[in-house]
């Protein structure tokens, strides 16, 4: 790191301007929180990853989330994740990573519950 490194912006805010630019405004909000917090609550462990991830999937549950919502919301983390991927912000690039399973596995829930086909509310 050379002595001007420090007045380059950061990897956070790259990411942050860019998901903003891309209409990822919520996902860049919630990466700021993100980073705040350390990233601590979503990368603390395998049972307590798991314990969040099935707390979420409930949250989603008890809001009816119907699958294209859902199928919409999941793409836009993974989106906000290649981002952070395309500026090497790995940190941030696992955080949405974590938001894009907890999409994928309600959905699989909502194909599972209605035998296969996607569910419409």
């Amino acid at each position: 790191m050379g002595i001007f490194d420090i007045f380059k912006p950061s990897k956070l805010s790259i990411c942050l301007k860019e998901m903003k630019k891309e209409d990822l405004a919520p996902q860049a909000l919630l990466l700021k929180s993100g980073a705040r917090s350390g990233y601590t609550v979503y990368t603390a462990g395998e049972i307590e990853s798991e314990h969040w991830m099935k707390n979420e999937v409930e949250m989603l549950k008890k809001q009816n989330v119907n699958i294209l919502a859902a199928m919409t919301s999941g793409g836009r983390f993974t989106k906000a994740k290649e981002i952070c991927e395309k500026h090497n912000f790995l940190e941030g690039a696992k955080f949405m990573d974590n938001y894009s399973q907890v999409y994928i596995s309600y959905i699989k829930q909502l194909q599972d519950d209605a035998g296969g086909g996607p569910v419409f509310f």
